[in-house]
C-alpha cells in the first residue's frame, strides 16, 4: 500500500473513476480495484454522512418538486416561507460540504502496475485512474 495525499474532492473522482471499471475483467485488476474502492469508501464516509439531507428536508424538497412540476409558484413561496430555518440549514450543511472537499487527507491505497491493467479500458475509464497506476 502506498499512500496518496489528495484534497477530498480529487478521492471522489477516483472512487468514481474505479467505479466505473468495477465490471472490466481481469482477476488482479478487480481485486486492486474492490480494495481501493474499499478504502477510499470508507475514508470519506463523513463527506456522504454531510452531503445527506435531513429526513424533513427530503420531504420539503419533495413538495417542492411536486409544485415545480405543476408550476405553482404561489404555492411554491408559500413553502419556502414557512422552511425558511430547513433550507437554510440544508444550504450551510452544503457549504460546509463544499468547504470539506478542499480539505487534504491522505489514503494508503494499493496502486496499480501498468502490467496489471486489462487490455479493453478506454481512454475514459483510465483517466480519473493516473494517480493510482504506476509505469
Amino acid at each position: 500500500m502506498t499512500y496518496l495525499k489528495a484534497p477530498n474532492k480529487d478521492f471522489v473522482e477516483l472512487l468514481k473513476g474505479l467505479e466505473a471499471v468495477r465490471d472490466v475483467k481481469g482477476t488482479r485488476f478487480a481485486f486492486l480495484v474492490a480494495k481501493n474502492i474499499k478504502e477510499i469508501s470508507f475514508s470519506l464516509r463523513q463527506l456522504e454522512e454531510t452531503a445527506t439531507p435531513t429526513q424533513e428536508f427530503q420531504k420539503v424538497a419533495a413538495q417542492a418538486h411536486a409544485l415545480a412540476e405543476s408550476e405553482d409558484t404561489e404555492a411554491m413561496e408559500k413553502l419556502e416561507e414557512a422552511n425558511q430555518p430547513l433550507i437554510e440549514a440544508r444550504k450551510a450543511q452544503l457549504k460546509a460540504l463544499e468547504d470539506m472537499m478542499e480539505d487534504e487527507r491522505e489514503i494508503a491505497l494499493d496502486f496499480i502496475k501498468e502490467d496489471q491493467l486489462p487490455t479493453d479500458l478506454s481512454t475514459d475509464q483510465l483517466l480519473p485512474l493516473l494517480r493510482i497506476i504506476e509505469a
